[in-house]
């Protein structure tokens, strides 16, 4: 079964052609930076026109890590259209963007849902429209090129999980794949206010301040939770590689969602 594009035209180009010029336009206008032996990042979800800046530092530092990460590439993103207490797995084959199709890691979809089938479940797959997890797959597609056929998805939707229980289970893979997670910040505050919002956010999430998860103004916080804590307990390090708003990339000031590119490593 092959997942069809459903934020196409509304998050970012179908054309293939008009999403290329997007995406070239994005990755060039990136200031210098190099990254090395990254576990996992955190990336952007909203459209292009608003996030894609940001999103295209998580993957210039991906793609310079491309010949080092495992070939598996767990996608965690939030849940914005269902209600559901367990972590929804894309049973998919393939996954459709305008550059062609990215290839499903089947053998770990089902020992997720065979071994763990109080955490994580298909059962909703087809309500799936989840645009934090699509507008991911044409930055990965982008980015891999010919190296596509290497690697493989694992879609995995987050909503109110038992985040301890869900990061036992992904510590299992640590050494297997890698863990992109999606999460824009605060939402629809003043510029000034946002900036200062989103730099409280960030300060929880990448300093690990567990105990203070819940002031966290992110859509993302059960998948970036889930992250910490394997973040945590292997000692991986951050980097804030940019921080902007849609303030910054739309100039409309008065209502902005705030977005950040983080790397572990």
């Amino acid at each position: 079964m092959i997942r069809p594009m459903k934020a196409a035209d509304a998050f970012y180009p179908a054309d293939p052609k008009v999403l290329k010029e997007m995406l070239d336009y994005f990755f060039e206008n990136i200031e210098a930076f190099k990254v090395e032996n990254i576990k996992a990042a955190i990336t952007p979800h909203a459209g292009y026109v608003y996030s894609g800046q940001v999103a295209a530092y998580t993957y210039q530092a991906i793609k310079q890590n491309l010949d080092n990460i495992p070939k598996t590439i767990f996608v965690m993103s939030p849940d914005h259209y269902i209600w559901m207490n367990k972590v929804l797995v894309g049973n998919y084959d393939e996954l459709e963007t305008p550059f062609g199709n990215l290839k499903v890691d089947k053998k770990v979809v089902n020992e997720l849902l065979e071994n763990f089938p109080t955490l994580f479940t298909d059962e909703f797959l087809t309500y799936d429209q989840e645009h934090a997890q699509e507008t991911q797959y044409p930055f990965l597609k982008y980015i891999l090129q010919n190296k596509s056929d290497e690697f493989k998805i694992v879609p995995l939707i987050f909503w109110q999980v038992d985040i301890m229980q869900v990061s036992a289970v992904l510590e299992n893979y640590v050494w297997k794949a890698f863990f992109l997670v999606s999460s824009d910040l605060s939402h629809y505050h003043s510029y000034e206010e946002a900036k200062q919002i989103d730099t409280e956010t960030i300060d929880i999430m990448i300093n690990e301040k567990l105990e203070q998860i819940n002031q966290a103004d992110t859509c993302g916080i059960y998948p970036w939770a889930s992250l910490l804590l394997l973040a945590k307990k292997f000692n991986w390090k951050w980097e804030l590689l940019k921080y902007m708003n849609s303030g910054d990339t739309a100039w409309d000031k008065s209502k902005v969602v705030g977005y950040a590119s983080v790397v572990y490593k």
